[in-house]
Order: C-alpha cells, then structure tokens, then sequence
C-alpha cells in the first residue's frame, strides 16, 4: 500500500500581518496533484493542522475544500492534533467524517484509536495518537511513575495491544531525539521523546519539525512542513513523504 506523510500545514497563518491561505490552498493543490500523479492509497496529516486553536472561518474553509477532495478520491485519511490545535476543535464532526474514510483522533483519554486498512497483504494498524504533554498523560495514569515525557509517552504506547506479527503505523507529533546522541531535551516549550519509544511500529508518522528528516531509523520520520514559514527554513526540505508498506 502507497502512503503519503504530511503534517504542520498552519493552515491561517499570518506572517507579518500577511495572510498565508492563498498559498496554502495552492500546496494543497500541487498535493493533490502529487496523489493522483503517485497512485496514492492513503493519506497520513501528523497534526499543527491549523496554526492557533481557535482557527478562522476562511481556515476552516480551506481544511474542509482539502479534505473534500481527498474524501472524493475515497483515500482513507488519519490525522492527529498538534500543539497548535485545539484536540476538541479539530475532533469536532469526527464520526461523521468517519463515514467518508477520514479518521480524526479525539481528545485524548488513554484509549487511543486505532484504524484498520487492509492490502493485499493483509492488516494494516494505524495508530492515532495527538500531542501531548506529560501531564495530560499523568491526569489519565497517576499511578504512572515516569518523570519525563518520554517515559510517558513509552508508558502510554505500552498501554496499546500492538500486534507485532502485524504492519503497525502510528502518528505522533512530538520532539523526537536520538536521547545517545542529542543534549537539546527541549525546543518551542515541547519536551524530548527518544525515537526509541516507538520501535514497536514500522513506521512513525511525525510531524512538529518543519523539515524532512529521520531519527535513529529512516521509518521514524518527518514529513516536514510543505510551506515555508520563516527566514530559518529557507534551506529547509520542502517536501512530503511517500513510502510503500
């Protein structure tokens, strides 16, 4: 099956008072041209869907005009908030959008959803898990004794009945490390997570870091931002990610 990575489009942003959603609208497009031009099978959005949680009508506009043409593709479509959503806001008509094959993650409460795509191959799992923050997790686990966000996001994901014999994706939207080599432990107020949290899936979906990249293994990715929103990413990947499971 051909999937496509994408995360923190911004959608709304304003860079010195200058709205982006023209721009933006037209990424989308040249994406959706990437997905017909690919023979794409299934889209993957790691989260920083819109820019503040409180989006603006036009943003919402722009999301709703995008995913409707992936919805008319009949693509399934998983996405995951990010630390510039509101988890309310954006899981807002979810089961009803789940009926057009778009699965969006819910506020979270421990229980984290997990959708089901079938290949020829056999099962594929995809987890959907948000931002979060150690003490949103220690709020839904106070008997967990981690002390860092890593150590809860381990104790979260530990909590999830993954099937190893089976192809298992997650999207997570974090500040992912390699903890053996980095000192950085924090970046734009969001704590570290080693990469090694999620070896139990063969493919991590993340999002947060605007550029294209991978950490520790080449499946614990980034897609980057397809725009660029500052000065420090001109040289930047701008790009999405295709891979085959």
């Amino acid at each position: 099956m051909r999937f496509i990575h994408l995360s923190d489009f911004h959608i709304g942003k304003r860079i010195n008072g200058f709205s982006m959603l023209q721009d933006q609208k037209y990424i989308f497009q040249q994406i959706l041209d990437i997905i017909d031009e690919e023979s794409i099978e299934a889209v993957l959005i790691s989260g920083d869907i819109y820019d503040r949680t409180s989006p603006s009508a036009e943003g919402e506009a722009v999301l709703d005009w995008f995913l409707t043409e992936i919805a008319n593709r009949k693509l399934p479509t998983y996405i995951i908030s990010g630390n510039h959503d509101s988890q309310l806001r954006l899981s807002f008509g979810s089961k009803f959008m789940k009926k057009s094959d778009i699965h969006i993650s819910p506020v979270y409460d421990g229980n984290i959803n997990v959708e089901k795509i079938k290949d020829e191959y056999g099962d594929i799992y995809i987890y959907l898990l948000p931002y979060l923050k150690l003490s949103e997790i220690r709020n839904v686990y106070p008997e967990m004794e981690a002390d860092c966000l890593s150590d809860a996001i381990k104790y979260s994901i530990g909590k999830m009945e993954i099937d190893k014999g089976k192809r298992n994706i997650i999207l997570s939207h974090q500040f992912v490390i390699d903890a053996a080599e980095s000192e950085e432990q924090n970046l734009g107020g969001t704590d570290a997570v080693d990469f090694h949290v999620y070896d139990d899936f063969d493919y991590a979906a993340l999002g947060h870091i605007h550029r294209a990249y991978s950490i520790g293994r080449k499946e614990v990715r980034y897609s980057g931002s397809p725009l660029k929103y500052s000065l420090r990413e001109i040289f930047a990947d701008k790009s999405v990610t295709i891979f085959d499971m």
